[in-house]
């Protein structure tokens, strides 16, 4: 029987989905002037606003994955020995295949982890006004417990959702080595 104790996010997990509420912020903070922007080109041209908004809508994959590369390279030439065994340093500067894993991963974690805040959020407080509007409750500096709440909710779910991960990842390694040279693939 497997440990309940695995499934508890470790500090990478952890690590992980602070750093992805960090970007979030910073997104959010930069998406808001930007969304502007995109609409003001809608008025101009219709398919600017339709291409602008895909665009901002999909720019975390690539924010996430531009900086697990600038993180990968700092690490690789200033603390080589936490680099996993068999993986070559990260060269150059276009993200790599993993790095751009990262970026939809993390983007697949921000949705998620947004949605179930917000099923928590309504679960909890079905009566409350202010989770109609939350942005109202975050301007009145007296009532921060909604915000706060759907901050705590959002790392809980995010740590989860990176240490399933780490799980599936242990997985594939685990059946990548049990194949011998000597298998052979099946084709199907």
């Amino acid at each position: 029987m497997r440990s309940l104790s695995s499934w508890i996010p470790n500090l990478n997990a952890g690590l992980s989905a602070l750093v992805l509420v960090l970007l979030m912020s910073g997104i959010a903070v930069s998406g808001k002037y930007l969304f502007w922007l995109i609409r003001f080109l809608s008025k101009i041209a219709p398919q600017l606003g339709i291409i602008g908004g895909l665009a901002l809508y999909l720019a975390p994959i690539a924010l996430i994955a531009i900086l697990h590369h600038i993180l990968q390279l700092y690490f690789d030439r200033r603390l080589p020995i936490i680099r996993s065994q068999g993986l070559e340093p990260v060269a150059g500067w276009f993200p790599t295949l993993m790095s751009w894993w990262e970026g939809l991963y993390g983007w697949l974690v921000m949705a998620l982890a947004t949605v179930m805040g917000n099923v928590v959020l309504i679960l909890i407080f079905a009566q409350s006004q202010a989770i109609l509007n939350p942005l109202d409750a975050i301007a009145q500096p007296s009532d921060l417990t909604i915000p706060l709440l759907l901050r705590a909710v959002w790392l809980v779910v995010a740590a989860y959702l990176y240490q399933f991960e780490s799980h599936v990842r242990q997985h594939l390694i685990a059946v990548g080595m049990r194949q011998t040279p000597e298998t052979p693939d099946n084709p199907f």
